[in-house]
């Protein structure tokens, strides 16, 4: 079996990844992205891959269709297994049209976090619950966390280099960020605190 995944373009999808190939390392895995501009575009290529492959299961973090039903529509038809893990805000009934999908929704907490409870990740590996600790932390932007300007750091390191790439520069080297993370956030810091000082000149 091969699992399509379809989920955002940001740090909170790449802390869904993570915990997804924690839950399934053996499962082939294929991975769709969208930064909801693209949204129809992308859905279009796995309802093509999926009749030509026979897929039967999909699943969704984190990405919110609130917006654009007709799209999750499509891909419920298509599939005969689907799982959406979202935290976005939807209209009450929503999901009523989705009889057979399963639906994990939960508004307080960030879809890699939903994700690292739901498949039952939490207290297996030390080193993911801390990634997906401070992913959720960056993702529903909890600034008076004391681990808040880590979760910065993550995510601007995230932008910086390999993006949703780093799923498997992560899982090699143990579930921890890849060994290059502080020269880079260090490279980050210098350069905005250059650009505070060019300000504060001008």
């Amino acid at each position: 079996m091969e699992l399509i995944v379809f989920t955002h373009n940001d740090l909170d999808a790449l802390g869904c990844m993570l915990n997804i190939e924690y839950k399934w390392p053996d499962v082939r895995k294929k991975y769709y992205h969208t930064n909801y501009a693209n949204i129809d575009e992308i859905v279009d290529e796995i309802l093509l891959y999926q009749a030509r492959n026979g897929n039967t299961h999909l699943l969704i973090p984190d990405v919110s269709f609130s917006d654009n039903k007709p799209a999750l529509t499509e891909l419920y038809k298509a599939f005969d297994h689907v799982t959406h893990i979202d935290h976005h805000m939807y209209p009450d009934g929503f999901w009523d049209d989705y009889p057979n999908m399963k639906v994990v929704h939960d508004k307080s907490k960030s879809a890699t976090l939903l994700c690292n409870e739901y498949f039952g990740n939490k207290g297996q590996n030390e080193n993911l619950d801390k990634l997906s600790y401070i992913i959720d932390i960056y993702d529903l932007w909890q600034v008076k966390s004391p681990h808040f300007n880590v979760a910065q750091d993550m995510n601007e390191y995230f932008w910086r280099t390999e993006k949703v790439d780093l799923l498997y520069p992560i899982i090699d080297n143990g579930w921890k960020l890849p060994k290059n993370y502080t020269e880079v956030v260090q490279q980050l810091h210098s350069e905005f605190d250059g650009a505070i000082a060019s300000y504060e000149k001008r």
